[in-house]
């Protein structure tokens, strides 16, 4: 096993590297949830198999605006920081979207996944790049 040498145990790159390692699984997966849920979601709450299907709409269009807002993000706050907002928002989205109450409801919650997936991976990939954040091989 290799470690980075500049870890220490209270260290918040350990912490970096762990969020990093869910990064991988972790946003993408509501969307296969959501595929093949969909018929169960549509019965659920009375809706035609089309609007449930908006669900992926509004996901990518929330997407969309938060690649756009990346470039401002980016500036104003650090990469762990928006890391860890994504990890917080696709927490807050999973959580939330399990107990909706409501189509409406569903549809808010599961569209903040889209924009944690977009700070999840433009963070990731920045802080791989960057060399900040090492995995313990």
């Amino acid at each position: 096993m290799m470690e980075y040498s500049g870890m220490k145990s209270g260290d918040p790159s350990r912490l970096t590297a762990f969020a990093l390692g869910l990064t991988r699984y972790a946003p993408r997966g509501a969307n296969l949830v959501v595929g093949v849920l969909l018929i169960e979601i549509e019965a659920t709450f009375g809706l035609p198999l089309a609007v449930a299907n908006q669900l992926n709409t509004v996901h990518s269009l929330l997407s969309l605006a938060t690649t756009l807002a990346m470039g401002v993000l980016s500036v104003r706050f650090s990469m762990e920081g928006l890391l860890f907002a994504g990890l917080g928002l696709a927490l807050v989205s999973a959580a939330g979207s399990l107990f909706a109450p409501s189509f409406p409801l569903l549809l808010f919650l599961y569209s903040l996944n889209g924009a944690a997936w977009c700070l999840i991976h433009a963070r990731a990939s920045a802080l791989n790049a960057c060399g900040r954040a090492r995995f313990i091989c």
